[in-house]
């Protein structure tokens, strides 16, 4: 990369750059957005006051409540007319993405690195492209990235008073309440923070008190609803159903399900409640499904996820396979490289990364693999990991130049 592409200005000018582009396109080019579960539970909740997908079917956990909530806000602002304002939202959002990733790069003295992987996300064309979509990974991946800036600040001893943990604790349950996938994750991480007297475990209870604080009213609405425990969200008989549905497989083994009877379950899912519904799933799986079934899936979905979704296998158009599959392919050459290079110099990098990794992929190894942006939840990570690599490359050739 050139000298002028480390500059923060630089950075930032060609983020603002890919911004007015995003908007300009949105308002001139306007693009009939397509919203599903998210969207849906949206406007239920302002035509009706009711936090429901199928109106007929009561109250909703299908999704957690921050996208939906965060759609809502515009629908009641602006009706069937959000979609623009909600696009240029995410754009912005996207906009602060890079600086992100540059910052916690930086504040971890790897300012190189920092650059490469802002510039990776700016320039990925799945990411390019997904502010468009209305979907939660384009609010999860901004918490995402403030709470693992935040955190660093914790762990380097940079912030360490009781406000710093207040607000990660606000933070941490607004993620939880996002995406579901990443909560052992964060566990997982603050846990190791204690053990390493890197997080002060005093004040990781302040952190847990407030983060149960801002978490438990979904809790409490999923109890009055429903009149029992639901910590996070329904559909776990459902996703399992949709991972073996003819759609979303590679191997004819596992295609139990064929269009005609899912679309027929998906039209009963109107007349039953969700909580009812999952029943009507976990029959049908038990009905056709295999133990040695869940083991051969798992293994075929973590292929699924690292490269793309069975439906988009057959896509031969050339826009396509640049744009996503070669992209993909060569990401993933490129993190073998990594691994294989911090085998050797730092071990502990590659166990970091593994277990990120691990814990995004393993959530869809269970269920289904059958979106992109399950990957993207997750991708901008493997973009630090890379970026680390190929800065370690450009430093170790740039001090053989100079002798």
């Amino acid at each position: 990369m050139l000298p002028i592409f480390f500059k923060y200005k630089t950075l930032l000018l060609v983020s603002a750059f890919i911004l007015f582009i995003k908007i300009g396109i949105t308002l001139c080019y306007p693009i009939r957005f397509e919203g599903f579960e998210d969207w849906s539970i949206a406007k239920k909740l302002v035509d009706y006051g009711i936090y429901a997908e199928i109106l007929s079917s009561g109250p909703s956990t299908i999704k957690l409540p921050v996208y939906p909530l965060f759609l809502s806000v515009f629908y009641y602002l602006f009706g069937q007319n959000a979609f623009i304002t909600i696009a240029i939202v995410q754009h912005i959002l996207y906009f602060f993405i890079p600086l992100g990733i540059y910052s916690v790069l930086k504040n971890c003295q790897q300012e190189k690195a920092g650059f490469i992987a802002a510039y990776l996300f700016l320039f990925s064309p799945a990411y390019l492209y997904y502010s468009f979509a209305i979907e939660a990974t384009n609010v999860f991946i901004p918490l995402c990235i403030l709470w693992t800036w935040m955190a660093f600040k914790i762990y380097l001893k940079q912030w360490q008073n009781n406000t710093a943990y207040l607000v990660l604790g606000v933070i941490t349950a607004v993620l939880f309440l996002t995406q579901v996938v990443v909560v052992p994750i964060v566990i997982a991480l603050l846990l190791f923070g204690i053990i390493l007297q890197k997080i002060h475990w005093k004040k990781t209870i302040l952190l847990a008190f407030v983060t149960l604080l801002f978490y438990s009213p979904w809790v409490v609405r999923n109890y009055i609803s429903f009149h029992q425990f639901i910590p996070s969200k329904s559909p776990f008989y459902h996703n399992l159903y949709v991972s073996f549905d003819e759609s979303n497989n590679l191997f004819s083994s596992l295609k139990k399900f064929n269009a005609q009877e899912t679309d027929s379950l998906y039209h009963y899912r109107a007349k039953v409640s969700e909580l009812e519904m999952e029943q009507v799933f976990r029959k049908e799986l038990e009905k056709k499904i295999k133990p040695k079934d869940y083991g051969l899936k798992a293994l075929q979905n973590a292929f699924l996820l690292w490269y793309v979704p069975n439906k988009y296998i057959e896509n031969r158009q050339w826009t396509f396979f640049v744009a996503r599959k070669l992209f993909v392919i060569l990401l993933n050459i490129f993190t073998l490289f990594a691994f294989f290079y911090w085998w050797k110099k730092n071990k502990a990098i590659v166990y970091f990364f593994l277990f990120l990794f691990v814990g995004f992929t393993f959530p869809y190894m269970i269920g289904h693999a059958s979106n992109i942006r399950f990957k993207l939840d997750f991708e901008w990570i493997q973009f630090i990991f890379i970026a680390l690599y190929f800065s370690t490359l450009i430093s170790s050739n740039s001090k053989k130049s100079m002798n």
